[in-house]
């Protein structure tokens, strides 16, 4: 009998060893392949802390500095990833109010009741009365992280959407975000393969300006409107009126040759014909 109950005691060891070993060696590797995933887009974007990465914490203001400044509604959020560090520290503290404020309370009312001294014995109702409090505190913790849990995953879904959106299409982008929150390890295996991909939006710290083969045909025109005749780059008179296209003007010079040159041919005519 003894030997049957240690072989089972060894078992369940044996299972918890395991699973154990299971949950530490996928959270190891989360963490690993997350934080290579993100200093290497952190550097890739030119980021001076892309250290944060591999900082507990600190990544996940990292992952909210990748993001940039996230519309919500009507509002704008400038680091996401800020405030859902701030939401998870918050709902954490208020859990744990609550459940204190419930454990004290039923502690209060078990010793100032007079059945705990006359009909504890008897009666287990007190027992009753202090594990039916308990319940309640646990159920109202489990709705407020639900209520904060799902807050907090919407804010890290949208944080996601706008990283991978940079590297792939948006509906690629939904799908990797959403099933990031359920499956586990794919956020960081889905971070892990994007690092070396080109940024689709150009990075957040390019210069503003024309694009190299713009900027360089603009160079080019202005280089051939130097050459060109200036009778041919105006396009009107003096008088601001338009002329007609492909009309020159001609130089004084060369106006006075025009009128000339009829009267000369005029005055030969004469002559050749009296030679006759």
């Amino acid at each position: 009998m003894y030997y049957g109950e240690e072989m089972i005691l060894r078992q369940i060891i044996m299972i918890y060893l395991i699973v154990l070993a299971v949950v530490l060696l996928v959270g190891l590797t989360s963490y690993i392949l997350k934080g290579i995933g993100l200093y290497t887009l952190g550097k890739r974007r030119g980021l001076a802390n892309a250290w944060l990465a591999f900082i507990p914490y600190g990544r996940m203001y990292f992952q909210g500095e990748l993001c940039g400044e996230q519309k919500i509604g009507k509002g704008t959020i400038k680091n996401v990833g800020l405030w859902i560090l701030l939401g998870n520290i918050a709902l954490g503290v208020v859990s744990g109010l609550v459940l204190f404020f419930f454990y004290a309370v039923s502690f209060m009312k078990l010793l100032g009741s007079q059945e705990y001294y006359y009909e504890l014995g008897d009666s287990p109702l007190v027992l009753f009365r202090f594990l039916g409090a308990v319940l309640v505190g646990y159920f109202l913790i489990i709705v407020i992280n639900l209520v904060g849990g799902g807050l907090i995953s919407g804010l890290r879904s949208l944080m996601n959407i706008r990283i991978y959106e940079r590297y792939t299409d948006r509906n690629f982008a939904v799908i990797h975000a959403v099933a990031g929150l359920f499956i586990p390890l794919y956020e960081a295996i889905y971070l892990f393969l994007i690092r070396n991909r080109e940024d689709r939006m150009g990075g957040n710290f390019r210069q503003a300006g024309p694009a190299p083969g713009m900027q360089q045909g603009f160079m080019q025109g202005q280089s051939a409107s130097k050459t060109m005749p200036q009778s041919v780059v105006q396009t009107g008179t003096a008088a601001g009126a338009p002329v007609q296209e492909g009309r020159q003007e001609n130089s004084p010079a060369e106006s006075k040759a025009v009128e000339t040159a009829p009267q000369e041919v005029e005055g030969q005519a004469p002559q050749e014909n009296r030679g006759e």
